[in-house]
């Protein structure tokens, strides 16, 4: 099952956060969804620091996740 955040840093903080403090085993996967003011986790990942709005909406970015290469951070 993926996880999807859609928001910024705090967003995307807060609930890594929760999943970290909760010890899933394993880890679930994540999806995020840089929309916030601050989107450092987003640039950090390689996703850049904005979406276009084709990017943005969600029928196009969802099915994307899906797709996505997974990619280990250390929290």
């Amino acid at each position: 099952m993926l996880h999807q955040v859609f928001g910024g840093d705090a967003t995307t903080n807060r609930v890594l956060r929760a999943v970290c403090d909760m010890e899933l085993h394993p880890t679930p996967p994540i999806g995020l969804m840089p929309l916030g003011t601050q989107v450092n986790i987003s640039i950090s990942l390689g996703w850049g620091n904005q979406l276009s709005d084709t990017d943005s909406r969600p029928a196009f970015f969802i099915p994307k996740l899906y797709d996505a290469e997974e990619i280990l951070i250390d929290r």
